[in-house]
């Protein structure tokens, strides 16, 4: 499913910056970990939801690439895109973007892109304690979000006997 991402934007705070006036590489993480509860939010499962049924996302690993500085006050644009999924939704990748505008600029300047945030995941059912496909509707949730172009089927967790 091509189309737009999922964008979000946020402003860099004093506390974002680190002692060489850029952004912390956490802050990056924290705003796409916002952004993607934002997005499941919106789509009728915030953390309380996600209890009701018993599951939960878990990351297996988390990718950072800096391509751009980002300094304070600059406003940062996240767009979040699937990447990746199994058939059976058991697992995902996900993609974020992250772009800034150029100093001074004006809103409708290009954008510069400033890093790309590469996730793997499944999730994790909390009663069961151990890594199963979510529910039909929450794997229809996570399906439509736009793909990247770069989008690949995964494997599906392999089922331990």
């Amino acid at each position: 499913m091509a189309g737009n991402a999922y964008g979000m934007t946020f402003e860099v705070r004093w506390t974002d910056i680190d002692l060489y006036r850029h952004m912390h590489n956490t802050v990056y993480s924290d705003f796409a970990t916002h952004q993607r509860h934002a997005y499941l939010t919106e789509q009728g499962y915030p953390f309380s939801r996600l209890e009701e049924i018993g599951v939960g996302p878990v990351l297996f690993s988390e990718n950072l690439q800096y391509l751009h500085e980002v300094q304070l006050g600059q406003a940062l644009g996240f767009d979040l895109w699937l990447a990746g999924m199994a058939p059976d939704s058991s697992r995902w990748r996900l993609r974020h973007d992250a772009w800034c505008l150029p100093d001074g600029e004006e809103d409708g300047a290009e954008r510069i892109h400033a890093a790309v945030i590469t996730l793997e995941g499944s999730w994790f059912d909390l009663k069961e304690r151990r890594l199963a496909p979510p529910p039909a509707e929450l794997a229809r949730v996570m399906e439509s979000l736009s793909h990247h172009r770069d989008f690949e089927e995964l494997r599906p967790l392999r089922r331990r006997k």
